[in-house]
């Protein structure tokens, strides 16, 4: 993705990273990836940090950034697949909206040709290559050739 992005700060071995969303209110982020025992994969959120500390994926921020900060989610797989290229991450939308709207961002990507992730869809049963037209209950992205240069 070629699209402007927060800067953010890595922490927790690559599966944490903090950063603030500066749209028509200052609001704290983080993305956390989560490893799923005894598989290759990694469950991602994105959280907003609640005033008391709590953590919330379905907090409407309507903060008017919705593109940057999706740009920064895109950005930390670059420094998450250096630490686990073999991983596969994993993540949905909390709710049918988000589901959707991750699906458009992943085939403006394919429709771009941005080959150095293989998209996954998650269909009911299996993960499968995301294909076009084709509502998804989850996603999956992996790296192509294990290749992170």
């Amino acid at each position: 993705m070629d699209k402007p992005f927060y800067d953010f700060q890595i922490l927790e071995e690559k599966l944490r990273f903090d950063f603030v969303s500066e749209g028509e209110k200052t609001i704290r982020k983080v993305i956390f990836y989560k490893a799923i025992p005894e598989t290759s994969f990694f469950q991602l959120a994105l959280v907003d940090i609640m005033n008391d500390g709590s953590f919330s994926d379905s907090v409407r921020s309507n903060n008017g950034d919705r593109n940057k900060v999706l740009a920064t989610v895109i950005q930390t797989f670059r420094f998450f697949f250096e630490q686990y290229p073999t991983a596969t991450i994993i993540f949905l939308g909390s709710d049918e909206i988000r589901t959707r709207t991750y699906e458009r961002i992943i085939l403006g990507e394919l429709e771009k040709g941005f080959d150095k992730f293989a998209f996954l869809g998650f269909n009911g049963k299996y993960f499968e290559p995301f294909t076009k037209n084709k509502n998804y209950e989850a996603f999956g992205i992996t790296l192509n050739n294990f290749d992170i240069k």
